[in-house]
């Protein structure tokens, strides 16, 4: 979890906090947009992703996926990951 969120504060995407590392990581609005924007985007090539029980990010796709798909996942994976994570969050405490 550290790495994400370290990997998230550098791209201003995470705002700094004095929140111990182990703490879920919290998007900024810009990355919240960005998120939806990315699973809009990996759902339109194909590309599922689901949250396993260690909140870890899992891409899956019938077919091979395309070039596009496997950019857009390596640049944008983790910021994925933590928006799912503060998702699955939320929907726990309603």
């Amino acid at each position: 979890m550290s790495r994400t969120k370290s990997q998230l504060r550098f791209v201003g995407l995470r705002p700094d906090s004095s929140a111990p590392m182990n703490q879920p990581p919290e998007l900024t609005v810009v990355g919240r947009r960005m998120a939806v924007s990315a699973l809009d985007g990996l759902n339109g090539l194909g590309v599922a992703v689901e949250l396993d029980k260690a909140g870890r990010a899992h891409f899956r796709s019938v077919r091979i996926a395309p070039p596009a798909a496997r950019l857009m996942i390596e640049r944008q994976g983790d910021l994925i990951e933590a928006y799912l994570i503060e998702r699955a969050r939320q929907e726990a405490d309603s």
